[in-house]
């Protein structure tokens, strides 16, 4: 079983599972796997599945291939092979490959102080040269100062005439692009709940509005609320919002109040406990029920929601 991941932007962390043959990836909100980063397109481009691998084809925004050229097609896609629509890049690997760690990139601003002052070192040990010279030299007689002193006008008259038509000449610069703007509650609600549902947290959090702002709420363990805090920190860094957005989430207990000794899956499935007691699906310990067993957790609601992996 392999997966769609998306590796930078917005929506990094984001997986599409390929099951089946073609799906469609774009801002549009029936897209397979949708992206909401400025410069995604409604229809960006459809992922195909082939014989030899897989295709991209690009439909209205721009594609490029694992080396950055633009292209109209990618065919024969292995998996591992990172591709790129626009600045977001994606890759296709196997869904048992474990994500890499997000760490923070360096930053590099500490080697400009230190180049700094190798300058200022430099400039400070040739100093008591650069005086002493001086002193040698011998003073310049009044007709050289008066013909540097013209040279020097003229040379800044030539300069400041080059620059007054070059400014003319060439157009002004298009201002940069800012953060995309987020002052609308529908569009804001929009943008929250796409990143909700990639990260797996739409069953756990529930997203409220009103007029003026919006509201996170629900009962979740202590990796899902670091996974919550990151996608909003996400949503600050690439987004202009203006609504307020209050975290009211709750992180609870994942521990049990019993200890399991075996689980038995299929048509009956069902748990033992270290006290012998045997509990299927539907039947209640301790205020809770155990409501699924899954590939690799057990799901119990009650007093408190808790999922266990095993």
């Amino acid at each position: 079983m392999h997966e769609l991941r998306v590796l930078t932007g917005l929506h990094r962390g984001a997986a599409l599972p390929l099951s089946g043959q073609q799906w469609w990836i774009g801002a549009a909100q029936d897209a397979d796997l949708a992206l909401f980063d400025p410069g995604i397109k409604d229809r960006h481009c459809r992922l195909s599945k082939t014989d030899l691998g897989w295709e991209v084809t690009a439909l209205e925004g721009p594609l490029n291939d694992n080396e950055g050229q633009r292209c109209e097609q990618l065919t024969d896609l292995q998996p591992g092979t990172a591709f790129a629509l626009g600045h977001i890049w994606l890759s296709i690997v196997s869904a048992s490959m474990p994500w890499p760690e997000e760490n923070d990139e360096p930053m590099q601003e500490e080697e400009i102080p230190l180049a700094g002052a190798a300058a200022v070192a430099v400039a400070t040990d040739d100093k008591p040269a650069a005086v002493a010279a001086t002193l040698e030299k011998r003073p310049l007689p009044l007709w050289a100062k008066a013909v540097y002193l013209l040279l020097s006008l003229l040379l800044v008259m030539m300069l400041g005439g080059w620059l007054l038509q070059d400014s003319i000449a060439s157009p002004s610069a298009p201002p940069a692009p800012g953060k995309p703007l987020l002052s609308s509650v529908e569009r804001t609600r929009q943008v929250v709940t796409s990143m909700l549902l990639d990260r797996g947290l739409d069953r756990s959090v529930t997203l409220s509005s009103d007029s003026n702002s919006l509201t996170l709420s629900g009962s979740i363990n202590s990796e899902d609320n670091q996974r919550l805090e990151r996608m909003l920190a996400n949503l600050y860094q690439h987004f202009d919002v203006k609504l307020p957005i209050h975290n009211r989430a709750t992180t609870v207990s994942m521990r049990l109040p019993f200890t399991i000794v075996q689980i038995s899956s299929g048509p009956h499935a069902n748990i033992v406990t270290a006290d012998g007691q045997r509990i299927f699906i539907g039947d209640e310990i301790d205020r809770l029920r155990l409501v699924a067993i899954n590939a690799d957790s057990l799901e119990f609601a009650g007093r408190e929601n808790i999922r266990v992996k095993w």
